[in-house]
């Protein structure tokens, strides 16, 4: 009898096969919470990088935009005086649109639907330069109504190619930012949520696993602060443009930038609160139409545009209007892209 009893309490002490079930499930959500979460973390990192690297493509072709646009006022400038230091300064811009070609080219690099493209970029500017460089040596021969002609026509003609390329480029870099965020959103869900199957996993064993969780939670932090940089970068370039440029949402939620504010004349809050519309003259308001409607249509990437903008003390401004349509991954329209230049003085 005393060796049945003690039978019984050797097999109550020893643990059962059903006791151990719970435990092999918590480390079982453990292993797998922590080896998608650390890979969700490797994502979410290599994913903000892509993203400030898109953000350094977009600085780079607005820069190339800027130095080519410097170098034609300074040939314009020096055709209509003759002043040598306009000429000085056109060479100065070119050295410096030299150096961005060659950083943008070099990021560029990684995608190859925009690699494909460099070639053709740089073809454009050379021609564009070569343009603007045989009307400064026909000015400088003497021939000044030749080198009007130049800047006038073909160098105009040149610039509008150019920019169609750089147009293109920018919707691109534009469309892989806004795809790389919601990659990145989705990668940062998910390793919160696995996080959460993790936690409850870790219920059932050793405070270290806890630990190793800790560390994939900053690493999705210093995901966060860099992409939370990367927007930060995004929004000085735009504030700092030297070109007026406008965001407008497809329910009419507008941001504009310094310069669109000093072109026309109108506050902030003022140019926030009117319609797009609003600003056009009259008379060039079925062009600008038309423009949004080939553009809805899907019937070009971008809109090229010379009307007149209505500045708010009563006068006419001429601008060069760049416009496009941004869309969301299901092709649906989001928000419209309007970057302006005065050329009042061309005109």
């Amino acid at each position: 009898m005393d060796a049945i009893q003690t039978s019984k309490r050797i097999k109550t002490a020893l643990p059962t096969s059903r006791a151990t079930v719970p435990l092999l499930a918590a480390g079982f959500l453990v292993v797998i919470g922590v080896a998608a979460s650390w890979r969700q973390g490797d994502d979410a990192i290599r994913l903000a990088l892509e993203v400030a690297n898109n953000q350094a493509k977009l600085q780079a072709l607005s820069e190339i935009e800027r130095d080519v646009r410097e170098s034609e006022s300074n040939a314009r400038g020096y055709i209509i005086t003759g002043n040598q230091a306009f000429a000085d300064l056109q060479d100065q811009a070119n050295q410096e649109l030299q150096a961005t070609f060659k950083r943008a080219s070099q990021l560029l690099q990684d995608s190859p639907s925009q690699a494909a493209s460099i070639k053709t970029l740089n073809n454009a500017i050379t021609s564009k330069q070569a343009l603007i460089q045989s009307s400064i040596d026909l000015r400088k021969q003497g021939n000044i109504a030749a080198a009007k002609e130049i800047v006038n026509w073909p160098s105009v003609e040149a610039m509008r190619r150019l920019q169609t390329i750089l147009d293109h480029l920018q919707a691109q870099s534009n469309n892989q930012l806004e795809a790389n965020k919601r990659k990145l959103d989705r990668a940062s869900l998910w390793a919160r949520c696995l996080e959460l199957v993790a936690g409850a996993g870790l219920l059932g064993l050793l405070i270290s696993s806890g630990l190793m969780y800790q560390r994939q939670s900053k690493t999705i932090q210093a995901a966060a602060r860099l992409i939370g940089e990367s927007e930060s970068l995004f929004r000085s370039l735009f504030e700092q443009a030297s070109m007026g440029r406008s965001l407008r949402s497809m329910q009419g939620e507008c941001q504009v930038n310094q310069a669109y504010i000093t072109m026309l004349g109108y506050s902030q809050v003022e140019l926030t609160s009117m319609d797009a519309k609003a600003l056009i003259v009259p008379e060039d308001l079925d062009q600008w139409e038309c423009a949004q409607a080939d553009l809805l249509a899907k019937k070009s990437i971008t809109a090229r545009l010379s009307l007149r903008y209505k500045h708010k003390y009563g006068s006419h401004l001429w601008i060069e209007e760049s416009l496009q349509l941004l869309r969301n991954r299901d092709g649906e329209p989001i928000q419209w892209i309007s970057t302006i230049l005065d050329i009042s003085k061309q005109k």
